[in-house]
Order: C-alpha cells, then sequence, then structure tokens
C-alpha cells in the first residue's frame, strides 16, 4: 500500500493544510476572533484585548469584543449572584462559531477536545452506548444505540433527539460538546432529556454508566465463503484492524466481500482512504477542491483486492464511509445496497489554540473520481432495499444474494 505522505497527504495531520491567504473573510473572521476571545479568557485582563486589533480590522468584531466586555463588568459589579465569566466566554465563542449556522464546523474547549480525541482512539470508554449526529438545527440525534448498552437497558431509541443531561441544555450543542456531558465516569448516572417522534411530552430516563466495549472493526465468514466486515466508525486504527481481518478472510477461502458501513458517521479520512486502497487498483480514490478552487488528487496503488464487492449503505451512513462506498462504487469496484447515504461530502480541518481548545472548519469539498458531488446528496443505492425495524435484515439478505453472483 502507498505511503500517503508521498502523494501530497499527511495522515497525522488529519489532511491539515495551512490556509492561503485569500480565504473567505466570515471565516477568517471566526478562526482570529475566536484566538482573541481565548486570548482574553486567559488573560482576564483589558491589556490582552490590545492584542485583538492586530488580528482583524473588522470594526464591528472590535465593537462587539468590547461590548461584552463592558457587559462582563456590569454583571460583575451589579449581578446579583456569582459570575461564572470563564464560563460565560467559553459559551461566548460556541455562540460566535454557531453563527455560521454549519454543523460541520464547532469549537471546544479544552475538556472537551480532550475527551473528543480520546473517543477517536481508544476502544473501551465509560458511557452510555450510543452514537449521536447532529440535526440541521443542531439537535443532538441518536444514530445508533448498542447491543446490551445501558442506554438499550434504559430505553433510548434511534432517532430520539437528547434535549439535556442532568441540568444542561443540549439544544442547538454541537456533538462534539454535547458528548462531554453525557459520557462519565462508569457507576454514574446521567438523567437525559428526549423528544420522541409520536410522544407529546418530554421522556425522561436515568441512564447509568458502564464501560463499553466499542470495537470499531468485527468480521465473520458467512455462507458460501462470503467474508463480512463491519465498520461502526473510521476512527485511529480501523484500516489496520480491516487490512488484518481481511487478511485473515482470505486465508479462510473467502470468494466476495461484504463490507457493513450502515450507520457509520465516519471519522478518520485518511482511514478509508486506506482501506479504499486495499481494494481498488491503481486509480484516483477522490479529489478535493478548498476555497481557492486548488484541487488535489488521492490515489490508490496497483494491489487490488479480485473479487466482488458489496457495500451495505443507510441514511445514517455519513462521511468517511461515503468516501469509501462512493469511490468503490464511482470506478465500479463494488456494488451498493441498501439506502441513499446521508450526504456528508465536506472534509474539516481542526486548529488548537494554546489552552487546549479546539475550532474544527469546513476547509475542503470531495468528489468522486468522475466529479460526482457528495455534500448534501449522498450515495445512492444499486439495490435500493427498507429494512423493518426489529424485523429480519433485508439488505443484508440482498447483499449475500448479490455478494454469490461472481
Amino acid at each position: 500500500m502507498d505511503n500517503f505522505n508521498n502523494m501530497n497527504y499527511d495522515p497525522d495531520e488529519y489532511l491539515a493544510e495551512k490556509r492561503r491567504k485569500k480565504k473567505n473573510t466570515l471565516l477568517l473572521i471566526a478562526a482570529f476572533a475566536t484566538v482573541a476571545l481565548v486570548s482574553f479568557v486567559a488573560g482576564r485582563a483589558v491589556g490582552k484585548l490590545g492584542s485583538f486589533y492586530s488580528y482583524t480590522n473588522n470594526d464591528t468584531a472590535n465593537e462587539s469584543i468590547m461590548k461584552m466586555v463592558e457587559i462582563e463588568k456590569v454583571l460583575e459589579e451589579k449581578y446579583l449572584w456569582d459570575v461564572d465569566s470563564e464560563k460565560m466566554w467559553d459559551n461566548a465563542v460556541k455562540g460566535f462559531i454557531y453563527g455560521l449556522e454549519d454543523i460541520y464546523t464547532s469549537y471546544m474547549n479544552s475538556e472537551e477536545a480532550k475527551q473528543y480525541e480520546e473517543s477517536l482512539s481508544n476502544d473501551d470508554f465509560d458511557g452510555i452506548g450510543v452514537q449521536i449526529r447532529n440535526t440541521e438545527e443542531f439537535n443532538v440525534y441518536v444514530v445508533n444505540v448498542f447491543n446490551g448498552s445501558p442506554a438499550e437497558a434504559a430505553g433510548l431509541l434511534e432517532g430520539d433527539i437528547i434535549i439535556s443531561a442532568d441540568e444542561t441544555n443540549l439544544t442547538g450543542a454541537g456533538i462534539d460538546s454535547a458528548v462531554t456531558y453525557i459520557r462519565g465516569e462508569a457507576g454514574t448516572s446521567v438523567r437525559l432529556g428526549i423528544i420522541r417522534e409520536g410522544e407529546e411530552e418530554i421522556i425522561y430516563m436515568d441512564v447509568v454508566r458502564q464501560k463499553i466495549e466499542y470495537h470499531e472493526v468485527t468480521y465473520k465468514m458467512l455462507e458460501d465463503n462470503i467474508g463480512y466486515i463491519k465498520i461502526e466508525s473510521f476512527s485511529e486504527g480501523c484500516d489496520d484492524d480491516f487490512e488484518k481481518f481481511l487478511d485473515k478472510l482470505l486465508d479462510e477461502g473467502m470468494e466476495s466481500l461484504i463490507i457493513d458501513l450502515r450507520s457509520n458517521p465516519g471519522g478518520y479520512l485518511y482511514c478509508a482512504l486506506n482501506i479504499a486502497d486495499r481494494i481498488m487498483p491503481k486509480s484516483a480514490i477522490i479529489y478535493t477542491r478548498d476555497t481557492d478552487g486548488k484541487t488535489k488528487y488521492h490515489y490508490s496503488d496497483a494491489e487490488e483486492l479480485d473479487m466482488k464487492v458489496v457495500i451495505l449503505l443507510n441514511e445514517e451512513s455519513a462521511s468517511a464511509s461515503e468516501v469509501l462506498s462512493g469511490s468503490l462504487s464511482d470506478t465500479g469496484n463494488a456494488v451498493i445496497v441498501g439506502k441513499n447515504s446521508f450526504g456528508k461530502g465536506v472534509v474539516q480541518q481542526p486548529v488548537q489554540f494554546i489552552d487546549g481548545s479546539t475550532l474544527k472548519y469546513v476547509c475542503e469539498e470531495y468528489f468522486l473520481p468522475s466529479g460526482q458531488k457528495v455534500h448534501g446528496i449522498g450515495i445512492a443505492p444499486d439495490h435500493e432495499v427498507d429494512n423493518i425495524p426489529g424485523g429480519e435484515d433485508r439488505q443484508l439478505e440482498k447483499a449475500i444474494e448479490v455478494a454469490k453472483d461472481r
């Protein structure tokens, strides 16, 4: 497998590329003003505000910052109860980013950023056992409830919207922030407020957190030497696990392969590219385009998997899942079964500040080798199949049928 560092691709930096001078003005203001706000919070001194003017010449931004400083002074002197200025400034930064109205651009304080990174690198974690995403209204939507999890035992269902965790209102919260309130030490309890379709009242449930054993990649051999690999998310190391399990299935005599990406919300792009590289012959996998129109291609090498590949998708398969499935479908290297995918076709870039907080913003859009757009559209299946909740897995049955036709 090629080393993508030799193809203008650095997986350790997660497609990190310094922004060029001619960036969208709104995003520049977001990044620069965030730095200023964090600097001000850290220093808590008016003198720190002077450094703000070196970041932007935007008069409206300057006036807003000064207004917030004056508001803080009034509240510290006159407000009836104690003022938590640090929390106020932290929420001010989040509100500032919220003004973009982009669910893929978010801000995490240092604690949230730490927990988010841990969630991408650890197989085991303390929590309730769910996958979540943001809706277009920035609500916290339950994508998947793990089998045998505390969430399942408490009655949480896929499609529920979590509006609160204990006393914290999660309405409009980014998932990067929400996860820090939902997770917690094993043995502790969190009271969730739930909105459920068909229910008029808010449902409250107490969920006792446990150690969650979460394996992103699992495999087994199905009938007729059909290999099956399920990828729950593209977290760190999942590409290595895929390669390891693929080799085991090949050793067992696999003649065709099903890759299950249903309800996979995505993750590290380089993992999807590496897996696509292992399956595809020498070819373009995807290309990305930034705000300057700069295009960058990502290629696979000559090594390929010479057999029928079927990919399972559903409405919650997103991001890196669509990179893998879309590139293999677009180049004729896989057949798609299931439902049209979610439609997240953008790449996000993290920027970490000196205090450990992180801004994650959209920096590029990706396209399939044919030029097909994914963002807002998704990947259409070759065989559209609905699943009946609680019934037989008709999508998997269809995938097996297709995989048999070698």
